[in-house]
Parts: C-alpha cells; sequence; structure tokens
C-alpha cells in the first residue's frame, strides 16, 4: 500500500503571494526513498514496505537514475522586452543547463535499512569550470533539506553535466500532497503538490565578477511558490525502470528498489511585491542579461 498522504512537511509557513511571476518550469520528477526495512515485518523487503512511515528522504532529479537536477527551463515570457530566460540563462530556449535540486529528510528515516542519504553541495562559480567551483555542503548536515536552481556545466547541463553555480538556493521548503489518487488499473498513482521554497535572499550570479545581490533589490521577496502534478507508474515495464531485478515477471514493480519516481512536471513562480516591482524586476536585468550569458 502506497498511501503517500503523509509524505513529509520539513517547513510549516505562510507566505502573502501578492504578485507570483512564472520563473520556470522543472521536468524529471520526485524520488521517494524508503528505508530498505522490513516494515511491515512480513519476513521480505516488497512494495508493502513502500510506506508512508518508511520513508528515508525525497528528491527531485533528472530520472530514475540520474540525480542531477530536473530539467529547468527559464520562463521566456518577455516583459519590456526582456525575460526570467534571457536574465538568467542568456540560452535558447530548449538549451537550459539549468536543473532544479531538492532534497529533504523524512521525520521516518531509519540508518538500520543502510540508505545512507547523498552528500549535497552548492556551488559558487570561480572559474567556469566545475573542477574550480566552490562547493559549500549543506545536506544532510549542517541542514535536512536543501533546494537550488543549479546550473549543470556544458555539454549537456543537468542530463550529464557538472554542477557548477547555484543561482537560486535556500535550507527550508514546504511540500504540500493536495491530492493523492489511484487509477482503476491500481497502477498509475498520482499527486498534486504544491509548496513554498525559502531563499537565502539573494541571486548568486553565474560571472563571479557580480557576486550576489540581494533579490529585494530587484523587488523580489524570498520566497518562490511551487506546484505540479505528478505521476508513479507501477508498472515498471511501461514505465522503462524495468532492470528484472526490480519487478515482478508482470512488469509490475516487486519493491525491491525501494524507491518510487514520480514523474510530472513543476511550475515555479516568484513572489514579487509589490506589483510595480515586476517592471523594475525585468528592466534591471535587460541591464545585466548581456553581463550574465555564460558562453
Amino acid at each position: 500500500m502506497k498511501r503517500m498522504s503523509m509524505i513529509l512537511i520539513l517547513l510549516s509557513a505562510v507566505s502573502a503571494w501578492a504578485v507570483p511571476l512564472k520563473l520556470g518550469t522543472a521536468g524529471g520528477g520526485l524520488m521517494i526513498y524508503y528505508n530498505n526495512l522490513d516494515w511491515n515485518k512480513d519476513g521480505t523487503i516488497s512494495g508493502y514496505d513502500e510506506n508512508a512511515n518508511n520513508q528515508a528522504y525525497i528528491r527531485a532529479q533528472f530520472g530514475y537514475n540520474n540525480t542531477n537536477g530536473a530539467p529547468f527551463q527559464f520562463d521566456d515570457t518577455k516583459y519590456n522586452g526582456v525575460s526570467f530566460n534571457d536574465i538568467f540563462s542568456g540560452q535558447p530556449v530548449g538549451q537550459s543547463q539549468f536543473g532544479f535540486d531538492l532534497i529533504g529528510m523524512a521525520p521516518t528515516y531509519s540508518p538500520l535499512g543502510g540508505v545512507i542519504p547523498p552528500t549535497v553541495y552548492f556551488a559558487d562559480n570561480v572559474d567556469n569550470t566545475p573542477a574550480g567551483a566552490l562547493l559549500t555542503q549543506v545536506f544532510p548536515t549542517p541542514s535536512p533539506s536543501a533546494w537550488a536552481i543549479n546550473d549543470y556545466k556544458e555539454p549537456s547541463g543537468p542530463a550529464a553535466g557538472f554542477l557548477t553555480n547555484s543561482l537560486f538556493r535556500g535550507t527550508a521548503f514546504t511540500l504540500n500532497v493536495n491530492s493523492w489518487t489511484v487509477d482503476p488499473t491500481g497502477t498509475l498513482y498520482t499527486m498534486q503538490i504544491s509548496g513554498t521554497l525559502i531563499t537565502d535572499g539573494l541571486i548568486h550570479w553565474y560571472n563571479p565578477a557580480l557576486g550576489t545581490t540581494p533579490m529585494s533589490n530587484w523587488g523580489m521577496a524570498g520566497t518562490f511558490l511551487y506546484t505540479g502534478t505528478l505521476i508513479y507508474d507501477k508498472n515498471y515495464a511501461r514505465a522503462g525502470w524495468d532492470y528484472g531485478w526490480n519487478t515482478y515477471g508482470s512488469g509490475l514493480d516487486n519493491g525491491k528498489d525501494q524507491k518510487d519516481f514520480y514523474v510530472g512536471t513543476i511550475e515555479i513562480y516568484a513572489d514579487v511585491i509589490p506589483e510595480p516591482a515586476a517592471v523594475t524586476l525585468l528592466a534591471l536585468g535587460g541591464l545585466l542579461a548581456t553581463k550574465t550569458k555564460k558562453r
């Protein structure tokens, strides 16, 4: 049984979304990792142990086996001739090198199952190479949660690139499961999620010469709103996660992987207050866009 209505809430917060502007869209999905414990005490590790009370951590990632950030495309809506994509990416739409990374420990995490949370870093570009990026560890210590809109070095962005810079970042977020449903076949699980990303209040530019800029200077509040619909397909053969060992003969998830990948898109919105700041934000962006282009 995969009752997901209690996935996890890492932080409770109230945010006033006066004038949200779409920042961009993340693809990929969310992977839920379980503790690899015989939670229901039936003598075997199976899908019955993939339970909300046996979760280890949750992570946004590019794909089932690719833990780079979920591919992120900055919004290309023009405001006075300039868009978020112009300001922060400078790349043609569809060629984004950015990924949306999000990771958080579940309150039910247990080290007894041998699941070791990955070490996650924020990066600050120093010399335009991943090897030269200044890395700061943020997860699992000193913070039990972290998120970032990360820049992955060419040639292929989050698909196979290396972390070079964390443009927006924070160590707190909310994750609310608004609805969770199962289709009549019992193989497609759909959850609608929403939440708030709490930033550190800074824009960490890719160009080291620009350093950081308070988001408030651009009329941006220190929070982003996100929402999305994600689907987990229990039929691993159909979903493309069938490697033999992780499915029954029917192709259905046998639970041996102790993880569920919910695929879909997540829309992220910038909290902009007051309303006239939207014009100020993107007018300033037009002045900086050419300076922040990376290639």
